[in-house]
Formats: structure tokens, C-alpha cells, sequence
């Protein structure tokens, strides 16, 4: 947040910020405390990777590996789908996006610049299958991520905004759910 501020008042560069709030408390654990450098980069460009099974036994990238891209209150959700999806085979690595907006303007940047050779580079961050992604929010808003990766994407978020009840019953009812992202992550590598 603080990062975000600065840049309202970048003399060269001013940008704006957008903040999504939410009245859901999040459980901090699911975050390994790394190298607090290394955590500040990799919070600053707006996305970090929770869960990495690409090192684990039995895990095939291009075949049983998925991506998770959750945002906000959406992550525990993910975290769990890649729980419960390791009981079928499937490996799902989970990133925490935390700024869908910093993340697509990096990504644009690059393809702005690489307009010439019509290749832009992709991010650092390894793709190794299809991408999931997953909002309390539109769609919408992560719906590139895939096209970023250069990879299918399948993303799930709200739809429709016209019902109250519980997160978990929400949730459930708008198909963003650990189960529904379960699902998605079966249908992205067709299982």
C-alpha cells in the first residue's frame, strides 16, 4: 500500500492505485515467510507463488500440472483446490495475485515494446500447463493472465451480483469455491 501511495506522487510517472477490500480475514499462514527482499519484490510485482509442485514426485508438466492465479480472499480457496487435487494425480501450483493491475501493465508494457517483432517476452514466472484463474470479482479481471502466459485459460469469478448469504454459500453459488476450481483445474487438463 505504501508502494501504491509513492507512485501518486512519482514526479515523472504518477499512477494511480486501485484497493479491493474485503470484510473476510484471511489466514497469513499459507504464506512461507521468505527472505523479507525477496517477499517485498515479489509483492511489489504483483503476483508471488504460494504453492510450487513442479519439484514433487510423480508431478508431469504437460500432462498433470495446472496453474492457479487467486486473488485477495480467493487464495485459501486455491490453496485448498491443489490440496485436494493431489488426491487425484493432479499437481496445481497456486499464485497469489496480488495486483492483477501491476501485473498486466508489466505484461503490456512488454508487448508495447516488443510491438516491432511481435514477440514479447513472458514473465519470468514458469508456466507449466493451463492456467485457472479465480476472483471475487468479474471474470474479467483475470481473464488475460492466460494470454499473458501464452497458455489456455479458464477463469472463473462473479457473474452476477444479486444474492447474499455466507462467503462459503456464495461462493458455492457463483462457482468459485475450492470444489469449482477443482473442477476447472479436471477440465484444463481434460480429466
Amino acid at each position: 500500500m505504501l508502494a501504491s501511495l509513492r507512485a501518486l506522487h512519482d514526479v515523472d510517472k504518477p499512477r494511480s492505485a486501485y484497493l479491493r477490500l474485503s470484510t473476510v480475514p484471511i489466514d497469513q499462514t499459507v504464506l512461507e515467510m521468505l527472505d523479507r527482499d525477496v517477499l517485498r519484490a515479489q509483492v511489489l510485482s504483483g503476483a508471488c507463488r504460494l504453492v510450487d509442485r513442479t519439484t514433487e514426485l510423480g508431478c508431469r508438466p504437460g500432462e498433470n500440472l495446472v496453474e492457479i492465479w487467486a486473488t485477495g480472499v480467493m487464495v485459501p480457496e486455491a490453496v485448498r483446490a491443489s490440496r485436494e487435487l493431489l488426491e487425484d494425480d493432479v499437481y496445481a501450483n497456486v499464485v497469489n495475485c496480488l495486483s492483477p493491475d501491476l501485473v498486466y501493465r508489466a505484461w503490456q508494457e512488454k508487448v508495447h515494446d516488443s510491438l516491432s517483432t511481435l514477440r514479447p517476452e513472458l514473465p519470468v514466472m514458469p508456466v507449466n500447463g493451463p492456467v485457472v484463474t479465480v476472483i471475487d470479482g468479474h471474470p474479467s479481471t483475470l481473464a488475460w493472465v492466460g494470454s499473458m502466459l501464452g497458455t489456455k485459460a479458464y477463469p472463473l469469478g462473479v457473474t452476477r451480483f444479486d444474492e447474499s448469504g455466507t462467503p462459503t454459500d456464495l461462493y458455492r453459488a457463483c462457482r468459485i469455491d475450492w470444489e469449482s476450481i477443482y473442477e476447472a483445474c479436471c477440465v484444463a487438463l481434460s480429466r
